[in-house]
């Protein structure tokens, strides 16, 4: 009798135990979020757009980097910002909520006036020089404006000045020459 008791006492045990553990499979784990790749159509081109990685606007084009996520479609202004975004979605949409780059860095993107087209510019980060155009990224940062060869700098730029409290390079040794000035186009240094 100590032994049949013993042996039911088991299996009903194992069962409930097998009942909690698939119910927490089911109704516990939440469901994640998936980015998924997104195929432009003839409707999207020509569309306005600003990358939610660096800020800059951009008309979509056939080839536009672009991923959906939780109902959205985010666009790119390169691949590797799409990677990256694709690797961890919920920190560049967080930021994204603050609705404004500069509530969340302290930077606001940089408009290029007519003034400034055909300057010399070095990047901060690459230390590469450049002639600036409509295309060239650019950022006001501690009343400066920091011009960069490709939007992969800016990221890099903005995560060396945010990554503390203070700056972790002179914003001075970053800052462009006024007797130089902005950025070229070329296939992505960063």
């Amino acid at each position: 009798m100590k032994r049949s008791s013993l042996i039911i006492t088991a299996v009903l045990s194992l069962f409930f135990w097998y009942l909690a553990s698939a119910s927490l499979l089911v109704y516990g784990a939440e469901e994640k979020a998936q980015v998924t790749e997104h195929k432009i159509i003839k409707e999207e081109i020509g569309k306005d757009f600003t990358c939610v990685m660096c800020g800059m606007e951009m008309k979509v084009a056939k080839n536009t980097p672009a991923v959906d996520y939780k109902g959205k479609t985010y666009y790119f202004c390169g691949a590797g910002e799409k990677k990256a975004f694709s690797k961890d979605p919920e920190k560049y949409t967080a930021q994204e909520s603050t609705d404004s780059l500069t509530s969340a860095t302290g930077y606001t993107e940089h408009k290029i006036t007519g003034e400034e087209l055909g300057k010399e510019a070095t990047c901060p980060v690459t230390k590469k020089s450049f002639k600036i155009s409509k295309e060239t990224p650019a950022i006001d940062f501690q009343g400066k404006t920091y011009y960069f060869c490709c939007p992969g700098c800016v990221d890099k730029f903005m995560a060396s000045q945010t990554a503390s409290d203070s700056l972790k390079v002179e914003p001075d040794s970053l800052h462009h020459n006024q007797s130089t000035g902005g950025a070229h186009k070329h296939k992505g240094c960063c």
